[in-house]
């Protein structure tokens, strides 16, 4: 897995040279990746792949034995995963459905974090998408839910 930098411009997320292990299976083999500030940065591949590891180990869920991961230029390779949300990191889980019952601006509200999520930009993002203020007192489908990785207020990272 590799990705192109733009010039001039630090990626807001950087692995480098990344070998991750499940036990003795190697996952992760010298994976390379960087998302770049305002940009939409997709990880597709098969089942299998690493997708999901490389997202585990971004998030410190299941640390790297090699290689470097980065946000906004801070080391947090192997930081546990509290430090690296405090970073700035967030993950909303595969299926996304861990509040089911809970309406859009409820889950919304429940953990509020400072940074640039608040809840009158998410309802722009929703007007803008088509959907109405009205919908998000309903029960969150999948579709509006928030994408998997949000970028929040930055902290510095301890280990």
């Amino acid at each position: 897995m590799t990705s192109p930098s733009v010039p001039g411009r630090s990626p807001i997320l950087a692995l480098t040279g990344v070998d991750t292990y499940y036990g003795e299976s190697h996952i992760l083999q010298g994976v390379t990746l960087e998302a770049e500030p305002a940009a939409i940065t997709c990880l597709l591949g098969r089942n299998g792949a690493g997708k999901t590891t490389a997202v585990r180990t971004v998030m410190g869920f299941t640390p790297p034995r090699a290689g470097r991961v980065a946000f906004r230029g801070r080391d947090i390779t192997g930081a546990p995963p509290h430090r690296v949300a405090r970073a700035g990191v967030a993950l909303v889980p595969q299926g996304r459905g861990i509040f089911p019952d809970l309406t859009v601006r409820q889950q919304l509200t429940l953990a509020p974090r400072p940074g640039r999520w608040s809840l009158g930009r998410v309802y722009a993002d929703l007007e803008r998408s088509g959907q109405t203020i009205g919908q998000a007192d309903r029960a969150a489908p999948p579709s509006l839910a928030p994408p998997p990785f949000l970028e929040s207020a930055p902290h510095e990272v301890e280990r």
